[in-house]
């Protein structure tokens, strides 16, 4: 049946919008695809762009890392333009290096147009603080920018800040480490250009540091993009956004292909299984170009990963690098304090008063100091060598002594005791000595250290002191006098020791008497005045000469005479009395002598010295014996002579007297031990000097004898004669008197010997004072040159290494170059080396070990010039010498003086671009120095460096600006020698208007013979 044409067009209508909207959803569906398709394709396309400035970016940044390590390994970088140019050259894409100390830019690589930024400040420029404050507080690098350039232009600029430690070791900021790349160049190196040869358009955005909001700062055209592919860029501190699309837009369903689809829909209706396995295949071929894409990405990710490592690992090397050197500067740190620490050691060993020395295991010396050949009078190198007791050997000391000293020794034990040792001259000499081993690492004996101190002196005052209280004791128990001692008990006296006079009156042997009650041995009477305070009298010091009757054994009464003092124990206080019981037998005459010998004895106790002993031994002696002149005359121990201490009445011109041993009565006296007497003493020859006792009758002259020692003598005349009781009292007056006189003596020459070893004392103290100041100046000074010396070392070293890395990782066709930088930086750290060694020569230097001779200057100087002619002839410079005639000679060492002129015209030719240098020899006005003069028409010397200018490593800003080499020791050098021979240095100079030296040594008149 045939189909109705109405129902045949409706069905032809159906179909054709059928197979329309069928063909028109995949003519949609292909376009999506194209797209995607074309999108991911522009997203590798712009992955391999953005690579490519991260990777500029990355490697150009690096060079931050390299000036930041040089700053940390030295401080500063002195050869910055050199440096900076090598990496430039090394680093791609770098438009400059900067140095930004404190954040204030102050050096810049190359300078030439980038002037205008010399003293920014970053940290107070508003379109820059907030990027350089987030930088100092993260430590780590950022990337600033895009800016516009004070000097024109506009870049990005890599910050790295470095952080130095200070004195504390505290890290503190230093400064900036940057590097400015311009934007154009940056672009370039990223091809940014093919995008827009091949049709598509891009823009580069990032976050504004302080809007936060997106801000373009590179396209390709004025049209914004529509519908971006968005690529992010990695950088420090923040990202970057890379947006590309195609410049006409991405194409819209056109009418054209509407049309086609419409004409091809009813043809497509047939192919429609066809067009949908053709999709398919196309997704499929999209999904593989993503893959790819994938994959691709996934290497670079990899590659970046690998550079990422590598600069890991160079951080890494370089803090192993960094601690090394930091070990070894504490290492040599140690070992010159452990020097300093054994020079004070010596210096104390070589300056003590007490005798040091040491020897082997075997007893051998090995050491001694200048106190042991002071006082056993050999030198060090007689001793060194010799056994200790073959030297020392006194003959005093047993062998047994011997042997159990070095038994004690051997066992590992300290020995302190006394010994006695023979000087070389012979002399006996008592020494306290303390010795101890010494001990090896493993505990072994390898010697002996001992230290001895003089203590005859003191030995001498303890036999001497022996010796009187033997002298003491034997007059208690040989005194005619009854003598007690008592100690108080509370209830009474109880009687602690008396002398044999005392036990044989009372007729009881001396153990009868001893421990018992003063008491027991009194009469009832006696004892009533006891008990009525008469003891305590006597505790008090209060009691005088009193009549007291004893009991002897066998029941008899004695009446005797009592005087009692106070006695005292160790520390001055009152335990007890000293009682003396005189027999009323001969009571007169006794009497008169126990009231003349106690008064004497009393009031001489008093007096300390001579010169208080004098007067009080004269005026009791004179009214005792109603004499009319005495006189007191003491032996000189250093002439021999006797002379008049002092004289009274008559004698008073006898003061100052002087005789000659031997002489007269006196020296006969003095002689003899023997008193004199005589009544009529004006007739007798051998007085010598009548004219002093004229009008006297009689004279009497007594020894002064203590300890067996002559002292000198007493002299009493009058007009009457003299009688044996008179003579016997004036006797044992002179006993007391030269006791006491020798007593007075002892406590002068202790008292003197006291304030000599005070004002010694006080002396040495100022001594090692000034000893110590000096250590302490030299420790700083020595502190100061390591310091210096490490810092200057440090310098080439880390240049060294720095090109050492970059012959191993920069570029081939630059590596003779490199060589050559080595090679100068090796020669600069020989020519440190040499100064330094030459300083501390200097430093430590005996000038009193010099061999200086007679030098003729102009000789030197000519030979100098000689030999740096060809110097300055390959610096087209003049050098000319213009010796004086007739030039005095100067005493000197001659190497030194060739050292100082060497280094005074080297630093001329070297500061010297072009003119001439002259030397001149010349004879000051005083015609005793002779002067050299060294002028140059060179740089000058800048006013702020004059202070400077002998100051160890201190090298000027000319040196610095027109890498002129040296070390910065040659003038410090100069400036020692001149010192150390006693001469002066003058420099006279303007900037730009050359320099003039002049040295002054003195030529003494010998040299002019």
């Amino acid at each position: 049946m045939l189909m109705k044409p109405g129902r045949k067009f409706l069905i032809t209508a159906l179909t054709f919008l059928v197979v329309l909207g069928i063909s028109g959803s995949f003519v949609v569906l292909i376009r999506q695809n194209q797209q995607a398709a074309l999108r991911a394709a522009v997203s590798e396309i712009g992955d391999s762009h953005a690579h490519s400035l991260e990777t500029q970016l990355g490697r150009s940044l690096s060079a931050t890392f390299a000036l930041a390590s040089v700053l940390r390994q030295a401080g500063e970088i002195q050869d910055f333009e050199a440096l900076a140019a090598e990496m430039i050259d090394t680093y791609d894409g770098i438009t400059n290096l900067q140095l930004a100390p404190n954040g204030v830019i102050q050096q810049i690589y190359p300078l030439a147009g980038n002037e205008a930024a010399i003293g920014h400040d970053l940290l107070n420029d508003p379109a820059q603080r907030t990027e350089a404050l987030a930088a100092i507080e993260s430590r780590e690098l950022t990337l600033a920018g895009p800016i516009e350039l004070i000097q024109g232009g506009t870049a990005v600029i890599g910050r790295l800040p470095v952080f130095l430690p200070d004195e504390s070791g505290q890290e503190q900021f230093w400064g900036f480490a940057n590097v400015l790349i311009k934007l154009s160049d940056l672009l370039a190196a990223g091809n940014l250009e093919q995008l827009t040869e091949v049709g598509y358009g891009y823009e580069i955005s990032r976050l504004h540091p302080d809007t936060e909001q997106p801000e373009i700062f590179a396209r390709s055209g004025t049209i914004a993009l529509e519908e971006p592919v968005s690529i992010p860029i990695k950088v420090p501190n923040g990202h970057w956004q890379l947006a590309i699309a195609p410049q006409g837009g991405w194409q819209d369903f056109p009418i054209l292909e509407a049309v086609f689809a419409i004409l091809m829909a009813l043809v497509v209706a047939g192919l429609m299984i066809q067009i949908m396995r053709n999709a398919v295949m196309l997704a499929e071929t999209n999904v593989q170009l993503a893959r790819e894409a994938r994959e691709r990405e996934q290497a670079q990710l990899a590659l970046k990963e690998t550079n990422e490592v590598l600069e890991q690992r160079v951080r890494e090397r370089t803090a192993e690098l960094e601690t090394t050197v930091s070990q070894l500067e504490q290492e040599i740190a140690k070992r010159e304090e452990a020097k300093r620490e054994i020079a004070k050691l010596s210096k104390a060993v070589m300056a003590s008063s007490e005798i040091i020395f040491m020897t082997d295991r075997d007893g051998v010396f090995t050491y001694v100091n200048p106190a042991f050949e002071k006082l056993y009078g050999y030198a060090g190198q007689e001793v060194v060598g010799q056994k200790t007791p073959r030297i020392l050997k006194s003959g005093q000391m047993t062998l047994s002594a011997y042997v159990d000293f070095w038994e004690t020794l051997l066992n590992k034990q300290v020995v302190n005791k006394e010994i006695i040792n023979r000087a070389r001259d012979g002399r006996l000499v008592t020494m306290s000595i303390s010795a101890n081993p010494i001990l090896d690492d493993e505990d072994e004996i390898i010697g002996f250290l001992a230290i001895q101190k003089d203590i005859t002196a003191r030995k001498e005052a303890e036999r001497a002191s022996r010796q009187a209280e033997m002298r003491y004791r034997e007059l208690f128990e040989e005194a005619p006098v009854m003598y007690v001692i008592t100690q108080n008990r509370g209830n009474g006296p109880i009687i602690a020791d008396c002398n044999k006079v005392f036990a044989e009156t009372l007729g009881f042997d001396r153990a009868e008497i001893l421990h018992r009650p003063l008491a027991d041995f009194y009469t009832s009477e006696s004892k009533e005045w006891l008990l009525a305070g008469g003891y305590n009298r006597a505790l008090l010091g209060d009691f005088g000469i009193e009549d007291r009757e004893l009991v002897a054994k066998d029941g008899h009464i004695i009446k005797t005479v009592l005087h009692a003092s106070p006695e005292f124990d160790a520390d001055g206080q009152v335990n007890g009395t000293r009682a003396m019981f005189v027999d009323i037998t001969e009571r007169e005459r006794q009497e008169r002598e126990l009231e003349t010998v106690i008064k004497v004895a009393e009031t001489v106790r008093m007096a300390h010295t001579r010169a208080e002993l004098a007067p009080v031994i004269l005026e009791q002696l004179e009214n005792l014996l109603e004499a009319s002149g005495v006189a007191l005359i003491l032996i000189d121990s250093e002439t021999g002579e006797a002379y008049a201490e002092m004289g009274l009445g008559v004698c008073v011109d006898w003061t100052g007297v002087r005789l000659s041993p031997g002489a007269g009565v006196t020296g006969m006296v003095i002689e003899t031990g023997q008193p004199y007497r005589h009544d009529h003493v004006l007739s007798d020859p051998r007085i010598i000097r009548p004219d002093l006792i004229e009008g006297m009758q009689a004279a009497v002259c007594v020894p002064l004898t203590a300890q067996e020692e002559r002292l000198g003598v007493l002299w009493m005349c009058r007009d009457t004669a003299v009688s044996k009781d008179e003579f016997r009292l004036m006797v044992a007056i002179a006993d007391i008197a030269a006791n006491a006189i020798q007593r007075a003596m002892l406590y002068e020459q202790s008292v003197q010997y006291a304030a000599n070893l005070e004002q010694h004392v006080v002396e040495r103290t100022y001594e090692l004072a000034k000893a110590n100041e000096q250590l302490q100046e030299l420790d700083k000074l020595k502190s100061k040159f390591v310091s210096d010396v490490s810092h200057e070392l440090r310098t080439p070293i880390t240049n060294i290494k720095l090109y050492l890395d970059l012959m191993v990782h920069g570029r081939a066709e630059n590596s003779g170059r490199y060589i050559h930088v080595l090679k100068h930086e090796a020669e600069r750290l020989t020519r440190l080396v040499e100064d330094t060694l030459a300083l501390s020569r200097l430093d430590g230097t005996d000038v009193g070990l010099w061999q200086r001779h007679w030098v003729d200057l102009n000789q030197v100087a000519g030979q100098v010039v000689e030999t740096l002619q060809p110097k300055a002839a390959a610096a087209g410079l003049d050098l000319s010498f213009d010796p004086m005639a007739d030039l005095p000679q100067v005493w000197a060492e001659p190497n030194q003086i060739a050292q100082v002129v060497t280094n005074l015209v080297t630093n001329a030719l070297n500061y010297t671009p072009e003119g001439e240098v002259e030397v001149y020899t010349a004879v000051a006005d005083d015609d005793n120095t002779v002067c050299l003069l060294v002028k140059d028409t060179g740089v000058g010397i800048l006013p702020e460096d004059r202070q400077h200018l002998f100051d160890r490593f201190y090298r000027g800003r000319y040196a610095g600006q027109s890498a002129i080499p040296g070390t910065g020791l040659g003038l410090a050098i100069v400036k020692e020698i001149i010192d150390l021979h006693g001469g002066q240095i003058e420099v006279e100079s303007n900037d730009g208007q050359g320099t003039i030296f002049r040295i002054y040594l003195p030529a003494p008149m010998e040299s002019h013979l």
